[in-house]
């Protein structure tokens, strides 16, 4: 081999070895790619930033947006069903009515989310974290939220029935006046959780000390063998919904 040709022989091989080992990129990653395309059943942008867009009725299902940023952008209406959401930022971002069946926002995180009115029935959050979320009128109907951070989270006039709180944070959490038919609470922190005229007869995993720690009313309905505290003592003049 003549000295020229073993020349281009190595360099050929020098490149293919740098390219394997990831030091070398030929092309651009695909991920950077789909961080552009157009909204669409399946499309691909997870760690994308999406910052205040206005995605109203898009057509989500079974997108992947896990760790994409997300924050301040309207998606009411749209078609999230199946979508990945995991470890994403939803802080402030809007997801009135939007369809969510089957979605996964497990570590997802936000404060201040709007998900009034969302179908998430069969959702995972668990280990989710929204701080002053509203899911008001929403369906989480069989969903997962254990180990979930709820802190002064808005449940009212939600479905909730076989939905599973087990180790989930509901500390100031509002469930006022909602069914909590085959609900889990098992090892939950209810901490001046308000249960005001909420039916929890057939709730699951519910224990005494939790009880103590919420904040009820006469229109509390309990599980058997539960009772209420000789009174409850929660104030809320200063302390808004």
């Amino acid at each position: 081999m003549t000295l020229r040709k073993y020349g281009h022989w190595f360099l050929a091989v020098s490149l293919v070895a740098l390219a394997a080992a990831g030091v070398l990129r030929l092309n651009p990653p695909a991920a950077q790619a789909a961080c552009k395309d157009s909204p669409a059943t399946g499309v691909d942008w997870s760690g994308c930033m999406k910052i205040r867009k206005l995605l109203g009725g898009a057509e989500l299902s079974r997108a992947r947006l896990e760790r994409a940023t997300l924050s301040g952008s309207d998606f009411s209406n749209a078609r999230l069903v199946g979508a990945v959401l995991d470890r994403a930022d939803l802080t402030k971002a809007r997801f009135a009515d939007a369809r969510m069946e089957n979605a996964s926002l497990v570590k997802a995180f936000g404060m201040r989310t709007s998900l009034a009115g969302a179908m998430l029935a069969g959702a995972d959050l668990s280990k989710s974290e929204f701080y002053r979320t509203t899911f008001e009128g929403a369906d989480l109907t069989g969903a997962n939220l254990s180990k979930a951070q709820l802190v002064r989270a808005n449940f009212r006039k939600a479905r909730l029935g076989g939905a599973k709180f087990r180790f989930a944070n509901l500390a100031r959490a509002n469930f006022r006046g909602v069914s909590l038919d085959r609900v889990t609470f098992e090892g939950a922190y209810t901490y001046r959780l308000r249960i005001e005229g909420a039916d929890l007869s057939r709730s699951i995993g519910l224990k005494q000390q939790q009880i103590d720690l919420a904040c009820g009313d006469r229109r509390t309905v309990l599980p058997a063998g539960l009772r209420r505290p000789a009174d409850w003592l929660c104030v809320f003049g200063d302390d808004p919904d």
